[in-house]
């Protein structure tokens, strides 16, 4: 199925978006990168690409290209209809006005740009200058734990020592980039309890240690809480886990085996 099926497929779903897309400049042929800005344009829909997670990878762009990685996709109407970046930890003062004015959000990604040494996303800036930020994990391999809970600590603090100011990026807006604005960055509806959205919740023991004593919390909830304190997931109504039960249609146990075979097998064929 091409690009366009797929996106034609899913425009109308309540569940899924679907975004046209590279995984990033570095890696797609020009006639690629060009092929899906006309698709943007013809269907006038959001785009999707990792840009500037790397300086190695912003430095080649520029040299090729005598501009960003941003500033590339940009001239050439790819994010026309706005979209998502994954990372743009090495963002230049241009790339924020530019992607600010297309509506584009950026994805952090804090944990795996630690633990890649890629860097810290000037995640201040953004908020300062209009841009909009959501918040990832990026896979399991360049992050591990795949904690929000971790993700929202990080997005917040570093963002506090990298400029010296305790009250850079608050718990409230990493919060924020943790729930609604995902949400709006992919075009759905939800990200907050109210009347009409999608019943996609989260319930955490507030009885535990670490949220006591009560008092602000999203404070709590972004400076304190970890993953041991979800008692129960629900996705559009339905509880997907509860109290140590998983209901995802799969079993897990079998899940569990089969990702221990795979490392088997991998390990085997490095010869470990």
């Amino acid at each position: 199925m091409h690009a366009d099926e797929h996106y034609l497929k899913f425009r109308e779903n309540e569940r899924i978006r679907y975004l046209l897309g590279v995984h990033s400049e570095y890696l797609a042929y020009d006639a690629l990168l060009y092929g899906m800005a006309d698709l943007a344009q013809t269907y006038g829909a959001p785009a999707t690409a990792h840009v500037s997670e790397t300086l190695k990878e912003t430095g080649e762009c520029t040299v090729r290209r005598n501009l960003t990685p941003v500033q590339f996709l940009c001239k050439i109407g790819f994010f026309d209809f706005g979209g998502v970046i994954a990372h743009g930890t090495y963002l230049e003062k241009e790339d924020v006005r530019l992607l600010a004015e297309k509506e584009v959000f950026c994805a952090s990604n804090p944990s795996s740009n630690l633990k890649l040494a890629s860097g810290i996303a000037p995640v201040y800036s953004m908020l300062q200058n209009g841009m909009k930020v959501c918040l990832g994990t990026d896979g399991a391999a360049s992050n591990n734990a795949l904690s929000m809970f971790r993700e929202m600590y990080l997005l917040s603090c570093l963002q506090k020592g990298v400029m010296k100011d305790a009250a850079a990026v608050s718990a409230e807006q990493a919060f924020a980039a943790a729930t609604e604005s995902g949400y709006r960055a992919l075009g759905l509806p939800g990200g907050t309890i109210e009347r009409g959205n999608p019943a996609d919740m989260v319930l955490l023991d507030l009885s535990a240690p670490n949220f006591r004593p009560e008092n602000n919390l999203k404070k709590h909830i972004v400076y304190s809480a970890d993953n041991a304190n979800v008692l129960m997931t629900v996705a559009n109504g339905k509880i997907v886990y509860n109290r140590g039960n998983y209901d995802i249609g799969e079993d897990i146990d079998a899940i569990y085996r089969n990702a221990e075979r795979c490392i088997g097998r991998l390990k085997s064929k490095a010869g470990l």
